[in-house]
């Protein structure tokens, strides 16, 4: 079985994070749940990181 390291730094990057966010509104931008998670997207991408 393959070993691989840092995994957790590569999955939890912020550009995953947004590039994770952006395919998860598709089709949902509109929602008002996404417009106002994505107001504070940074400081909620943060929250999930920690």
């Amino acid at each position: 079985m393959k070993t691989y390291t840092k995994l957790y730094q590569k999955i939890y990057s912020q550009d995953n994070l947004i590039l994770a966010f952006k395919k998860a509104r598709k089709g949902k931008s509109s929602k008002n749940y996404v417009i106002h998670f994505e107001s504070n997207l940074d400081k909620n991408l943060e929250v999930l990181k920690n």
